[in-house]
């Protein structure tokens, strides 16, 4: 760039300004020469900031000391990112403000359009909000009535001869029949912090056996409890996990299997 200085080569230095990203120097350089590469120039940065920053240079070069009303116009014509409200600041005191009443009524009735859109938005998320919070009192006061008489839907026995989990769906199971069938279905680490958190737990039931139980422990066995729950009780098994897993083949070692066969 120092040796297109030397000789004078603007238009080689723009060049390099743009190769180099250094935008506002391009286009200070090319007002000095050229107004149309200027706004050129202005035009390339790929953030509309960048962009918006360039044009209000030239919009500054252009107006500001000759209150230039036409190409103030012309300017909002060319690049979409400029606002009458921007340019106003670029004029002297000025007594005629016919020639901006276009743009003027134009801007006002662009950000009457926007208030009425951020409002609707703004009642259709109150609306949402009204919908969730509605849905979650539902949630919070469903019960599900289970018959002394119902049973595991996987083992098929009577479902309160052992702790047992139920679904919103109505499927129900035994804890520890539907941990049987979630164990081969978990990733290796949920399956080493599911061992992990029942050893812990297995330790505090132990430990409550030689000593008073204190609020703590007790604290400590309902979290871990919970986050047995979390792993285990994520989703029915019916109607959560074996709809995950349709489209997993049904053997995953076919050579093996032909070899057995054999």
């Amino acid at each position: 760039m120092i040796q297109c200085k030397l000789f004078n080569a603007n238009v080689a230095s723009v060049f390099l300004m743009c190769l180099c990203k250094m935008w506002a120097a391009a286009v200070d350089l090319a007002l000095e020469f050229d107004l149309k590469l200027a706004k050129e120039t202005a035009s390339k940065p790929t953030k509309e900031e960048e962009r918006e920053k360039m044009w209000l240079a030239i919009a500054r070069h252009e107006i500001q000391g000759t209150n230039d009303v036409k190409k103030a116009l012309d300017l909002l014509k060319e690049c979409d990112l400029l606002r009458i409200e921007d340019l106003l600041p670029f004029f002297s005191d000025f007594e005629k403000i016919d020639d901006f009443k276009e743009p003027i009524c134009a801007a006002l009735k662009d950000y009457n359009l926007k208030i009425l859109e951020l409002k609707h938005e703004i009642d259709e998320c109150d609306k949402q909000a009204e919908r969730v919070i509605k849905d979650l009192q539902n949630v919070r006061e469903r019960s599900i009535r289970i018959n002394a008489q119902e049973n595991c839907s996987l083992c098929d026995s009577f479902l309160m001869v052992k702790p047992f989990i139920v679904f919103i769906c109505g499927h129900k199971f035994h804890s520890d029949c539907l941990e049987k069938k979630i164990l081969p279905t978990l990733s290796s680490d949920q399956s080493r912090r599911l061992r992990t958190i029942k050893q812990q737990l297995d330790a505090l039931v132990t430990q409550s056996f030689v000593m008073d139980i204190s609020e703590e422990m007790l604290l400590q066995r309902a979290e871990l409890k919970i986050e047995i729950e979390e792993i285990v009780a994520g989703d029915c098994y019916f109607c959560g996990v074996m709809i995950d897993m349709i489209d997993q083949p049904f053997v995953n070692d076919w050579d093996q299997v032909n070899v057995d066969w054999e």
